[in-house]
């Protein structure tokens, strides 16, 4: 594993094959929005019927854009966490995007609901200011997550240290995808040996701590219980188990 290809790879197949995620596509990926509409789209199609048919009733040549002109006005009024957690208000009713574990077997749609999320991994997506993140990883089609890989056994020999140098210098907090609470809630700094990670990018301000479980608990990034979990090596950082 000698280029930082490599390590994208091993990073990705971990996800996918040991911890649930699908693998997405770049071009799927709205700089505009910051949102992979497709996802969003489909999730609630599949899992809130009803909903998707009220949009189809009142106008089925924009049920789509309703849809994500409203998931967008309450991403940017109460922030990405918010919405995942209660859902956001679309044509006067509550949408999901996204469902947790159940806590019984009372309710036996429950966990079909839950098995319904969907988790993508998406390598090289192009935002809106031009920045090429690594990987972004999505729930239900909202990114939760940036990471940006090193290897320092590739010709460059970068290390998370020129990870952690991205994210202050090379990434713009005023993209959509970076924009604090509204769209990513945490970003990695990683390579073979050791795993950063910042909650806010403010440029050359940015700090970022050590990914240890104790930081991750304490700063209760996104509501996915173990969604990410105590890293112990590069591929092995997080986990797609709510």
């Amino acid at each position: 594993m000698h280029k930082e290809i490599d390590f994208e790879n091993t990073i990705e197949q971990a996800l996918i094959n040991q911890n649930g995620y699908q693998k997405g596509d770049a071009a799927d990926f709205d700089a505009e929005t910051a949102l992979f509409p497709a996802e969003v789209v489909s999730f609630v199609q599949k899992t809130q019927p009803k909903i998707w048919e009220r949009l189809n009733n009142l106008d089925a040549s924009k049920a789509e854009s309703m849809l994500l002109d409203a998931l967008n006005k309450e991403l940017a009024a109460k922030g990405a966490l918010t919405v995942l957690r209660e859902g956001f208000k679309c044509v006067g009713k509550s949408v999901k995007l996204a469902f947790f574990a159940p806590n019984t077997s009372i309710d036996t749609g429950a966990a079909d609901r839950y098995a319904a999320n969907r988790l993508t991994v998406v390598r090289q997506v192009h935002t809106k200011t031009g920045a090429i993140p690594d990987m972004v990883l999505a729930v239900n089609g909202l990114p939760v997550a940036t990471l940006e890989l090193k290897n320092a056994m590739s010709a460059t020999g970068w290390t998370v240290e020129n990870a952690k140098s991205q994210y202050r210098f090379e990434r713009n907090p005023k993209d959509p995808l970076f924009a604090f609470k509204n769209r990513c809630l945490v970003h990695f700094a990683v390579d073979t040996e050791q795993v950063f990670m910042t909650t806010h990018l403010e440029g050359k301000s940015t700090f970022s701590c050590p990914s240890t479980g104790a930081s991750i608990t304490a700063l209760a990034i996104h509501p996915w219980k173990e969604m990410f979990v105590p890293p112990t090596s590069g591929e092995r950082c997080w986990s797609g188990t709510a």
